[in-house]
Order: C-alpha cells, then structure tokens, then sequence
C-alpha cells in the first residue's frame, strides 16, 4: 500500500476540496431533525438521449435523512480504517448484524456534501444511507466497501481481460454520470476508486469532485483512467509516462485491452471510450470480480487503528 508520506488528505482536511455548486448553500442548523433533503431536478448534460452509446448513465433520486445528534447514540466503533479517506468501521448498537462505514467532514463543507449525498445516487459512485449532524460536524453513514484498487494493483493476481473490462466499465460508468451533472472527480486514482466483495466498483472520496468547466477538456480524467489501467494491467506506470506494457504474453499486442490503453490517448471524452470494444464487447458480469476481491482482501491490507 502508499506510505504514511503518501497518504491522501483526510475528511478532516478538506475546506478547499468541495463540490463547486452555488446551488448547494442549505445551512444544517436550518433542516429540522429527520427531515428528508430532496435532490433537485436538475437538467443532464447529454446531447442525446436517443443513443444509449452516447448517453451517461442516469443516477436515482434520493432522500436522506439528517438526524441531529450523535451516530454514536446508534453505532458503536469497531475500528479505524483508511479508505479513499478516513472511515470508521462501526455496527448498530442494537442490531450488530453488518458493518458499515462512517465518514465524517468539517463544519466548513458539511452542509454541501449533505446536499452532495443528498442530490446523487449512482450505483458507481458512493452514496449514504444516513446523515448524521453532531458537534459542527456531518457524519455519513455509508455502506462498507472494504477495497480500494490499490488492493488489486499491489496483490499478486493479474486480472483477466474480462475482469479488467468489468472494472473500467464500472468507473467510467460513474465518471459519465458526474459528467452530465457537469461535475468531474480531481483526484481520481486507484487510491480512491472503491470495491465490495461482490464486484462492485465505485467511486470515492467524493469530496474532489468538483463543477467542470465547460471549456476544459475531459484530458486530464483520461490520463487517471489510463493510469488506473496500467496499474491493473502492470502493477505500476512507466517512469517516463509512456503509454504500454511489458508483458506481451499476459497482454498480446493485439488484445482488446492493449487497444484500449492506447486508445484512451486518442478519444477526448469518457463518453467515447465507453464505446470502446474492450467495454463494448465485455458480456461479463461484476461477479467476475468475485474472486480477486476476496483474494485482494486477504493477501493486502490498508491501514488501520484498532480500537
């Protein structure tokens, strides 16, 4: 896994890195306890709605309730864990049939990541089952999701082009949903991208998503997609940024997943390397993932504090 010196920036420090939305400004002390924040019907980016190919996948509407007082008067802590960001993994108090995760964030963007998780819902992007406001600070109650890519980059196993073309189209799928919200993820890397044991991939630390400028290009998010991809494919990036790997017998030149790495330096948008025929042509399901991400999870680990 990274290093202490490499860890990303917590919950507990991000006032700069919020979702850039004039829209979400509710102030928590004004929501009356357990009442449920509507998302707004806010108008999609997509310029056709005829072409599945072309069209983001649509989230789902959601209502989250905001309880005002401590999640500790429900859960109880089970330990500390590092997880695209600082988590808590905690249990109902009188119903400890689970483990879920709880996230917690500042005062300064609490009421904007409740309206975030409030006014999203995406099967690949993290979401919230419950709100919690206590001492200046938002507490998100969150479904565990126990990996992170980096669990599969640095395991031994390989994945096989299906698994790999399940994975990236579960991430571009969740990237092409904040892309007609007009949104995109600035951190976006292996470290923050999230997985539970039955395959599904979803992406995290949703405190760097951020409003897109409609004149900036989609290059930068490719060149994260890309680099997800090789560490997948080569367990590292090469050192002067090429685009490639070295091992031809585990990636022949002319596999479907190669042709995918190097076609991600010639599309310009996420949209257009959905079509790609390694996604395109991928009939596999997240199962297929079942397997890695119970190896990932025995022969790795993140860092943790216990109790």
């Amino acid at each position: 896994m990274s290093s202490k010196s490499d860890k990303h920036k917590t919950a507990f420090d991000l006032v700069s890195k919020v979702v850039q939305n004039p829209a979400i400004q509710t102030p928590l002390q004004n929501v009356p306890e357990n009442e449920a924040i509507e998302p707004s019907n806010k108008q999609e980016h997509s310029s056709s709605r005829e072409n599945l190919d072309q069209a983001p996948s649509h989230g789902q509407r959601s209502l989250l309730k905001l309880k005002n007082e401590s999640p500790w008067n429900s859960y109880r802590k089970e330990f500390g864990c590092e997880l695209a960001g600082d988590a808590v993994a905690v249990a109902h108090s009188k119903n400890p049939s689970k483990v879920l995760l709880l996230r917690s964030y500042p005062d300064a963007i609490s009421s904007k990541m409740l309206q975030w998780f409030s006014q999203h819902q995406h099967r690949h992007i993290m979401s919230a089952k419950e709100a919690y406001f206590f001492k200046s600070s938002l507490h998100i109650i969150c479904e565990d999701l126990p990996l992170t890519l980096e669990n599969l980059t640095i395991c031994r196993a390989y994945p096989t082009e299906a698994q790999l073309a399940v994975i990236m189209r579960q991430i571009l799928e969740g990237l092409s949903y904040l892309g007609s919200q007009g949104l995109e993820h600035q951190a976006l890397k292996s470290l923050n991208i999230l997985m539970n044991l039955d395959g599904i991939v979803k992406i995290g630390s949703l405190e760097d998503v951020h409003a897109r400028d409609q004149n900036r290009d989609q290059r930068a998010t490719l060149d994260a997609i890309k680099t997800i991809a090789m560490e997948l494919m080569e367990k590292h990036t090469k050192k002067n940024g090429t685009t490639g790997v070295n091992d031809l017998n585990r990636w022949p030149v002319d596999s479907n997943a190669v042709k995918f790495l190097a076609a991600i330096d010639s599309v310009s948008t996420v949209n257009e390397l959905r079509k790609h025929q390694l996604i395109r042509q991928c009939t596999a399901t997240e199962g297929e993932l079942v397997g890695l991400a119970r190896f990932a999870l025995v022969s790795t680990r993140t860092f943790y504090s216990y109790p």
